[in-house]
């Protein structure tokens, strides 16, 4: 083989490990992507029913009352 011959050859190996290790490391960043949404959806989840919860809680509707004071932490059934 001709100097020139091996020399390509060298270039093409590295051209193919590189683009391999570029390859790799993409699929590790995009499964490391939806982890992390996966994540983060599940604390936005859980965020809203808070923020539902809280809200019925301060309905007028909900509320406990005796002689029209509000009883704290009081959820009133008949009503």
């Amino acid at each position: 083989m001709k100097k020139a011959q091996i020399k390509m050859f060298e270039t093409i190996a590295i051209l193919f490990v590189f683009f391999m290790l570029v390859i790799f490391g993409f699929i590790f960043y995009a499964k490391l992507q939806k982890i992390t949404f996966t994540e983060e959806r599940g604390e936005v989840s859980i965020l809203k029913a808070i923020q539902v919860a809280e809200r019925t809680s301060f309905l007028p509707e909900m509320q406990c009352s005796f002689d029209n004071v509000p009883d704290d932490d009081c959820i009133d059934i008949e009503k």
